[in-house]
């Protein structure tokens, strides 16, 4: 929002045309605007934002079906691969910022070759706020781990005796700070979580 002087002003709203604003005078009838324009996103972006979250995928991984996981993140593929050869990495500008999200989590969960190809197009979408910096952490962890190199944030854990390891971490002095400045938990935290332990228990892997 600009603000042209104390009582005027102009509300930007991304895709649509700028709206003048007036200060309403003391005691005046306000009326709350219920007419503004949507943006009207392709199908297939307006799709994701629930594909990931309550789709067979999610489902699966609640509930450690091993099998269901690897049938619906195979389920995904294409339509993952197909949506990126059109649009490139799913920004908060392209869509919004829960379909972004829901994007990167199916990302996240496929396979390394395509983790790979889409972390630098995540990257630069992240490095210019037009995606989450804590989705890329976790994608570069994640590729990271895959290439038997260090990570740089503690997102990625393996199971061992059914307990939560962290994977190898560069410059683990710094790791806490690291995930500060991204406003994740300290990694001492992240490693109780309830679902990393489960997973440890059931998956065991």
């Amino acid at each position: 929002m600009t603000l042209r002087d104390n009582d005027c002003a102009v509300l930007h709203l991304e895709g649509m045309r700028p709206w003048n604003l007036e200060r309403a005078s003391e005691g005046s009838a306000v009326k709350l605007a219920s007419g503004l324009p949507q943006r009207h996103y392709p199908e297939d972006i307006r799709a994701l934002r629930s594909v990931a979250r309550y789709g067979e995928e999610q489902d699966a991984r609640l509930a450690f079906d091993e099998a269901r996981i690897e049938t619906a993140d195979a389920k995904n593929r294409s339509e993952v691969q197909r949506i990126f050869n059109k649009y490139g990495w799913v920004t908060n500008s392209l869509a919004d910022k829960d379909a972004a999200h829901n994007f990167w989590l199916l990302v996240q969960h496929q396979t390394p070759e395509i983790q790979r190809r889409f972390l630098p197009a995540l990257e630069q979408a992240a490095k210019t706020g037009n995606a989450s910096m804590g989705d890329y952490a976790y994608l570069y962890d994640r590729v990271q781990v895959g290439l038997g190199k260090p990570q740089l944030w503690g997102t990625q854990t393996r199971c061992e005796d059914g307990k939560v390891v962290l994977a190898p971490v560069a410059d683990p002095a710094g790791l806490d700070a690291r995930r500060k400045a991204l406003f994740m938990q300290p990694i001492a935290e992240y490693l109780k979580n309830d679902y990393l332990a489960k997973a440890c228990t059931k998956i065991g892997k």
